[in-house]
């Protein structure tokens, strides 16, 4: 009976969660769509389409990355386990996200420390960075520094991605990890779907290991992800 009604909370949290997520869009869908039935201006019509594309890309972020996030939570172990070399994965990512980080007038910065490999499931492992690095990017101060460095000893291997941004609000620390809570970017003053941490922890989970979000004492925040050099059984 706890089980069942453990399941029971566990859906309508993620419907009433998705609900809220996608009502916003989906009216900027829905009055864009009816403005375009009327005669405008081109330049009017050219925005209206952006709304239209923009609002749809968030809705499928929602979905996709709901839909991930709950088979990741529905799993007890890997089902892939393979060595991957720490350096190889970073570099990939640094590529990656190279062409923002130009945008925005980043360094980002790859501190190669000794070469290690980590057990698990590399798809996922990519995945994980790839949504720190995004987060970094999308809350860092134009021109300032991007950081990736790691340090290991004899069990574990610690990965940090540290900004130079504006850093968290106290407030807002305890609830980093929260499904759908997410802070405005600086940038563009609007939310992400707030299912990126919450990805990057189930990840870091299944492959035994712990994350960490913080403020540096110099400004900015550092997330550091431990992992064990090897795969938990």
């Amino acid at each position: 009976m706890r089980q069942a009604l453990a399941g029971k909370a566990y859906v309508e949290f993620y419907t009433q969660n998705l609900a809220h997520e996608v009502k916003a869009p989906l009216s900027a869908i829905r009055a864009a769509a009816e403005l375009l039935g009327e005669d405008m201006p081109a330049a009017d019509r050219a925005k209206f389409l952006a709304t239209l594309r923009n609002e749809s890309e968030r809705v499928r972020l929602v979905v996709d990355r709901m839909l991930r996030l709950a088979a990741l939570e529905s799993r007890m172990e890997l089902e892939e386990k393979r060595e991957a070399v720490l350096v190889e994965l970073l570099a990939d990512v640094v590529e990656t996200h190279e062409s923002e980080t130009k945008r925005k007038g980043l360094r980002l910065v790859l501190e190669k420390g000794e070469t290690v490999s980590v057990s698990g499931d590399n798809f996922q492992l990519h995945q994980t960075r790839t949504n720190l690095v995004q987060n970094a990017v999308s809350f860092s101060r134009e021109g300032k520094e991007l950081r990736r460095s790691w340090m290991m000893d004899e069990a574990k291997v610690v990965v940090q991605v540290a900004d130079e941004g504006a850093g968290i609000p106290e407030y807002a620390i305890p609830r980093l990890f929260e499904r759908f809570y997410s802070l405005r970017r600086p940038e563009t003053g609007r939310k992400g779907t707030g299912l990126g941490l919450s990805f990057v922890r189930e990840i870091v989970t299944l492959h035994g290991g712990e994350v960490r979000v913080v403020n540096r004492a110099s400004g900015g925040v550092c997330a550091k992800v431990e992992l064990p050099l090897r795969s938990p059984a």
